[in-house]
């Protein structure tokens, strides 16, 4: 599903009248102090209404809470218990200044800081604001600012306007002075909810891959942020019915005086005013998920539209009446401006969806026409069950046990690295769909598996067949075949001075590759997913040398693949675009004759590199500076590009770091792969510098498309991830997000 920034808006508007509208049932509750139906309503607000609503609406609820990283609960609670110290005050500004000047100034501050706080504290705000979408939206954000301060002054006019009797008619309690040291209070700690939206967007994920529709997965994100504002809440009502001795009302059908308490109709004038005001974020969430990239924008629609129908409220209940001209024309102008600046961000939205230089998430990369980059990662698949690894390794083996056995093997070395999202079977579609939710959102455009088959047949494909194929969400995100052709080796782990011993030869016979391709085609090439350059399916080849040494001559491999485009074409395909990964197997020592000569004879359409480790730089150990690795893959990307008469496809890698499938009871010395050096100083900002370089090498070399490869989503036995871990969690996502958005 595309977001749609205009239904997002829609959503926000809805949104806003529920909030807008909550604290009308309140005024018919009688006999209860501010404090009993405060927390009444709020019991409706923060508990029943988002667990009946969630259970009703979440696929696995339960199970995403519990699949959920315990810092993503604790900051979500947290923020929640800030934001909800900002709640209990909400009601006490409305108390001292009316609806319309106590939502202006309150709303005021908590627009302002909720929506530009989390951007600019992640570092986003300069590249939002270098794009014309990004522009467009920070108007939008500029004119409700200007908007709520029109509302404001309006209400700051009626207070000056309104004799004293005629303010407290209206607003009992007025306090000019009071209600604007609770509203500025308020307006600060509020902003902290959208603190929380962020700390919580972990369970948003698990919830898409738990299955559930897009449009409701914000709701796992409510139930905790909101348990955090019933605590708050919860606390100080309490103490205030103990301190006022006002406990006894929950329970009491008289009041103090002897007066008859309604407390039937209290509970259910309470109940509907929590509900209602639980549907704002009810919408809200719902409005976030069609924002596309520049979702941050969502707190000043929401914000916009509160004040928006707040100040309608306040006229249809008289809270103007009596006051000037110039007064009514303050409000005419708040709502108006406030109007135009949803309008404008759902545009501003719009355009970072649609236009090429900003386009945000996209289900099909094919169907960006403008778009002039495309990122394709390598997703290596051995974190599932394989009856091949269980023969050699046991049952339920997989590479996760390395990972978790792993361990520093040198003074300051940084193992074992820890997935954020848990230990995974990427076999399990729903879990699949979290990461293709995850690099979906992120400017990924493409999975390229690491395939493997092989004389006997195929080798770690579940997570393909039944993970990526059977995902619910698989049409957000391309895939697309690298042959891993290699020669399979036991490093799983390799114990330094033992001879490797080889599980799997990567040579084939041409009657396999026949009937491999047939297969291919049939079964991957025509699922809606599969990546196309230019209307033709990408497959690459991972060691060409061996692909050789199959057909025995360079002329009869040129032939196979020759017949492979053929067989491609006569499926309906306008071509096939073969991609071969240039490394040290591809030499003219070996096969006799340039690469540069040896894929044009091939009858390759472009070249590409797997990881930076194939071209050298790591030349110390056991530790290599990112900066340096980089600058020599760099250098040699340019040799690259001005050597292949074909595009060469410039790599990231994202580190390197094979130690884990090393025997940690035994030495670790500079003994060739896996006993390799290794990458540090791989941060989030260093990769996202390297991605910029990339990007800047696609300019130069490219007039139209470009394809960066990146190593890898998955690579967590040679240290190179994108898939969050518990230290930098989605910050390389995000580098990309900024720099390929």
């Amino acid at each position: 599903m595309n977001p749609n920034p205009f239904l997002g808006v829609f959503f926000h508007w809805l949104g806003g009248l529920a909030a807008a509208s909550f604290y009308v049932p309140y005024r018919g509750v009688r006999q209860w102090s501010w404090e009993t139906y405060w927390l009444a309503g709020g019991f409706f607000s923060w508990i029943v209404a988002p667990w009946t609503i969630g259970l009703l609406m979440t696929h696995d609820l339960l199970g995403v809470l519990g699949r959920a990283p315990g810092a993503t609960l604790f900051w979500a609670w947290f923020f929640g218990l800030l934001w909800g110290l900002g709640g209990l005050t909400f009601g006490l500004t409305m108390r001292y200044l009316g609806m319309s000047l106590g939502y202006g100034v309150a709303l005021g501050i908590c627009a302002v800081c909720g929506t530009l706080i989390p951007p600019i504290f992640k570092g986003q705000f300069a590249g939002i604001a270098a794009s014309g979408a990004g522009r467009m939206t920070l108007l939008g954000i500029g004119v409700c600012v200007g908007g709520i301060a029109l509302s404001a002054l309006s209400g700051l006019s009626k207070e000056r306007e309104l004799p004293d009797e005629e303010k407290k008619a209206v607003v009992k309690e007025f306090n000019f002075e009071k209600g604007l040291g609770i509203a500025l209070f308020c307006g600060v700690m509020s902003a902290c909810f959208a603190f929380g939206l962020d700390a919580a967007a972990p369970l948003a994920e698990l919830s898409a891959a738990a299955g559930t529709p897009v449009l409701w997965t914000g709701l796992p994100k409510l139930l905790v942020i909101l348990l955090g504002g019933f605590t708050s809440n919860a606390i100080w009502c309490v103490t205030l019915n103990v301190r006022r001795r006002t406990g006894r009302e929950y329970f009491s059908a008289r009041a103090v005086d002897g007066a008859r308490v309604p407390r039937l109709a209290n509970v259910l004038l309470c109940g509907l005013a929590g509900v209602t005001w639980y549907f704002q974020f009810f919408f809200y969430t719902m409005g976030e998920t069609q924002m596309g990239r520049f979702g941050f924008s969502s707190w000043t629609l929401h914000m916009a539209s509160i004040i928006i129908f707040s100040t309608l409220w306040g006229v249809a209940l008289k809270e103007w009446r009596g006051t000037s001209r110039r007064t009514h024309l303050l409000i005419a102008g708040g709502i108006a401006a406030l109007i135009v600046s949803t309008l404008v961000i759902g545009y501003g939205n719009y355009l970072a969806q649609s236009v090429s230089s900003a386009s945000g998430q996209v289900s099909r990369p094919e169907s960006s026409p403008g778009k002039k980059y495309q990122v394709g990662v390598y997703y290596f698949p051995n974190y599932h069950s394989d009856k091949r690894n269980e023969d050699y390794f046991g049952k339920g083996w997989t590479e996760w046990k390395l990972v978790r056995e792993a361990g520093p093997r040198f003074p300051g070395h940084q193992q074992p690295k820890v997935p954020l999202w848990g230990y995974t079977d990427e076999a399990d579609p729903k879990q699949m769909a979290q990461k293709i939710e995850a690099a979906s959102s992120h400017g990924i455009d493409a999975f390229i598996f690491d395939w493997y088959y092989y004389d006997d047949g195929p080798f770690l494909q579940r997570a393909l067949d039944e993970g990526f194929m059977q995902a619910k969400n698989n049409d957000r995100l391309k895939f697309s075949l690298m042959w891993a052709n290699h020669d399979y080796t036991d490093i799983f782990p390799y114990t330094l001075g033992t001879k490797k011993k080889l599980m799997f030869p990567g040579k084939i016979s041409p009657q396999t590759w026949d009937k491999m391709t047939d297969g291919i085609i049939a079964k991957y090439f025509k699922h809606h997913s599969y990546w196309l350059i230019d209307g033709a399916p990408y497959f690459s080849i991972y060691d060409l040398g061996m692909f050789i040494k199959s057909f025995g001559s360079v002329e009869a491999a040129a032939k196979g693949l020759d017949m492979f485009r053929q067989k491609t074409k006569a499926a309906g395909f306008s071509d096939l675009h073969l991609n071969a990964v240039i490394w040290g197997a591809l030499s003219v020592e070996k096969n006799g004759v340039s690469p540069s000569i040896l894929v044009r004879q091939l009858g390759f359409n472009s070249v590409t590199s797997y990881a930076w480790y194939h071209h050298g730089g790591l030349t110390d150990f056991p530790t290599n500076p990112y900066e340096s690795v980089k600058s020599t893959y760099f250098e040699y990307a340019e040799r690259a590009a001005a050597l292949f008469t074909i595009p060469y496809y410039p790599n990231v890698s994202m580190g390197w770091d094979p130690s884990p499938r090393t025997n940690q009871n035994a030495r670790f010395v500079n003994s060739g792969y896996p006993h390799t050096p290794i990458i540090v100083g791989n941060t989030p900002e260093a990769f996202k510098l390297a991605l910029i370089q990339a990007r800047g090498f696609l300019d130069a070399h490219f007039e139209k498309k470009g394809v960066l490869t990146i190593n890898a989503w998955n690579e967590w036995t040679e240290g190179s991830y994108l898939e969050p871990d518990t230290v930098h969690k989605m910050n390389y996502l995000d580098a990309i997000k900024e720099v390929f958005p």
